[in-house]
């Protein structure tokens, strides 16, 4: 096993020390390099491991833009100035994805960290920040399929 490989591996179990998981089933990379947690049931982050990179992605899904045309403005207009130079975004970027059209916040981390417990402060500040856009820009997953690529659960 790589030493990037063993670090995002211990990086897992940093998070899922940290947080309430529900059920007993530790949180694993899959055959894609990938993993997925929901929060609250209503924000969820993939996480994906890049070995040759020595990266991890972090892409947290916030939702559906509304769907009157003025709030589609208004939202778009606060997520640009979010995203002007970081402001608002953790470091993160926001953006919709072209395949869902669901808004997400993107975040790198290098590797390897050399605070690994970093990781959990890292986590947290998204979620707050993800949280923040969610709410403050209603948005929502279109239907349960959008939410259903949870592989753990994070109670609130």
């Amino acid at each position: 096993m790589s030493e990037i490989r063993q670090h995002a591996n211990d990086l897992l179990r940093l998070i899922q020390e940290s947080l309430p998981m529900e059920g007993e089933a530790a949180i694993e990379w899959d055959e894609s390099n990938q993993c997925c947690l929901t929060f609250d049931e209503d924000i969820t982050v993939i996480i994906t491991l890049n070995e040759t990179a020595e990266t991890i992605f972090m892409n947290w899904i916030l939702g559906a833009l509304p769907t009157a045309p003025g709030e589609v403005t208004s939202a778009m207009q606060e997520l640009l100035e979010a995203n002007h130079e970081w402001n608002h975004t953790e470091g993160g970027a926001l953006g919709l994805d072209s395949e869902t059209g669901l808004v997400t916040l993107s975040y790198r981390v290098d590797l390897p960290l050399e605070d690994a417990a970093v990781i959990q402060d890292i986590i947290a500040r998204l979620y707050s920040v993800s949280s923040h856009w969610q709410k403050s820009l209603n948005l929502g997953y279109p239907d349960e399929a959008a939410a259903s690529t949870r592989s753990a659960h994070v109670p609130p």
